[in-house]
């Protein structure tokens, strides 16, 4: 679960709450958000893409995802 601009991953919570105790569920704070730290020069969206990348692999690497997104 990704947030959108100004958001934080704990927005999601009231959704986590109703899903499938099965599903395993994610909702990082992006770079730059809630307790993230700042880089002064900024963030380009590639580097979310990248982080998110990381995740995925990470986390679920060769299996099927369901990406939701705020906007």
């Amino acid at each position: 679960m990704l947030h959108g601009w100004a958001g934080i991953g704990i927005f999601f919570q009231f959704l986590a709450d109703f899903m499938p105790d099965h599903w395993c569920l994610m909702a990082p704070d992006l770079k730059g958000f809630d307790d993230t730290e700042w880089n002064q020069q900024g963030y380009w969206f590639p580097d979310y893409l990248a982080d998110l990348d990381i995740i995925i692999h990470s986390f679920a690497a060769n299996k099927m995802i369901s990406l939701v997104s705020t906007v």
